[in-house]
């Protein structure tokens, strides 16, 4: 699905804090204030709670898979400094591709994209990008409810769109 159309679309905040720790790792000091208020820690110990996460993220059963992938591109004729590459390396296993930002890099993207959530998300860019860097997560997590929802309990419910629509909808309740 391309973000752009008008279908819904879903941010994981696991995925948003990944790219969040990238660029935090990238700010001006003068913005790491910002990005140490937000994560709570400063940014070297939130690399750290990271680069744990991801080595620990590990199901506990064969029923449920977690894959994380994060990737950052440059525009040919920019780098990276070395200090920040290694630390996304490091803490995020990210891969570190320089490339011109052109139509085959968008297709190659794409497909890294859909190589990691397994399919899920076949189209992240539909065309080259106006900046000289992009840091992408992918997130793929399948899994089953450990106490899954019967057909009673899946009803029609009114639910509002963003734009104040009211629309039918399939919900599940329960009374636990």
């Amino acid at each position: 699905m391309d973000a752009s159309t008008e279908a819904n679309t879903l941010f994981s905040p696991l995925s948003l804090n990944f790219a969040l720790g990238m660029l935090g790792n990238a700010a001006e000091e003068e913005y790491n204030i910002e990005f140490d208020k937000y994560f709570g820690v400063p940014i070297e110990e939130y690399n750290d709670y990271l680069a744990q996460y991801m080595a620990n993220a590990q199901p506990t059963n064969s029923t449920t898979s977690i894959e994380i992938a994060n990737g950052v591109w440059v525009n040919e004729g920019y780098t990276l400094k070395e200090e920040y590459a290694n630390i996304v390396r490091n803490s995020y296993a990210a891969e570190v591709v320089s490339k011109a930002f052109s139509t085959e890099l968008i297709a190659e993207i794409n497909e890294w994209c859909s190589e990691k959530t397994h399919d899920m998300i076949p189209v992240v860019l539909g065309e080259p990008p106006m900046s000289s860097v992009l840091l992408i997560n992918a997130l793929y997590f399948e899994g089953k409810w450990e106490n899954g929802y019967e057909e009673d309990q899946v009803s029609d419910v009114e639910f509002t769109t963003s734009n104040g629509d009211t629309i039918s909808v399939e919900g599940m309740y329960d009374t636990e």
